[in-house]
């Protein structure tokens, strides 16, 4: 079974979010079967999905996943345990290096693993999991570069670690937090489909 960790600050917002998203979008678009679960690199172990994030999710028909989470703190047997690890930002991405530096070619904030994905070229008949993080893990130094033009639809604007982070907009404003929570739904989405090919 393909086993994918979500990880954010609190595990209470981001990743929680996320991880049910992506689970419900799987379990819709293939028939196999998929472990997702989230933590948090500054979890306090026991909190409940932030309000609005709960609401988001009932209102996709996933009350009853939102209303089960408790927060969890990342462990380096999370990192090991999983065969590709999305996060919410660069910090994050750097703190499960350092708790698993093996994990680092399997390890995209949501947003870089869309950006990448847009250029990867999913090769003929059914690639798995390893087969697409080995080719976004490839593509990272044409995204690095800017030269993505050359294998993709698109050249995208100079990449900085804010193009690739989804901030935190709990601990902001109510419409930045609406916000973050469209760019992880609309991230999660395309993740999705991805991943649903390499199933």
């Amino acid at each position: 079974m393909p086993r994918i960790l979500v990880v954010c600050t609190r595990n209470v917002c981001r990743s929680p979010y996320a991880a049910i998203l992506l689970q419900s979008a799987l379990s819709s678009r293939t028939t196999a079967e998929w472990g997702v679960w989230s933590a948090g690199t500054g979890s306090v172990a026991g909190q409940r999905i932030c309000p609005l994030a709960a609401e988001r999710l009932v209102e996709a028909g996933l009350g009853d996943q939102a209303f089960a989470h408790h927060s969890r703190p990342l462990d380096s047997a999370d990192v090991e345990a999983a065969d590709l690890v999305l996060v919410a930002s660069a910090e994050h991405r750097a703190e499960v290096a350092r708790l698993s530096p093996r994990a680092t070619a399997r390890t995209f904030t949501l947003a870089e693993a869309v950006r990448l994905g847009s250029v990867v070229r999913m090769p003929v008949g059914a690639p798995r999991l390893p087969d697409l993080v080995h080719d976004l893990q490839a593509a990272r130094p044409l995204l690095a570069s800017g030269r993505m033009e050359r294998h993709g639809r698109h050249r995208p604007p100079s990449v900085s670690t804010a193009a690739i982070d989804i901030v935190d907009g709990h601990v902001m404003s109510a419409a930045e937090h609406r916000a973050t929570l469209r760019r992880v739904r609309d991230s999660v989405e395309q993740i999705a489909g991805l991943l649903a090919a390499a199933s």
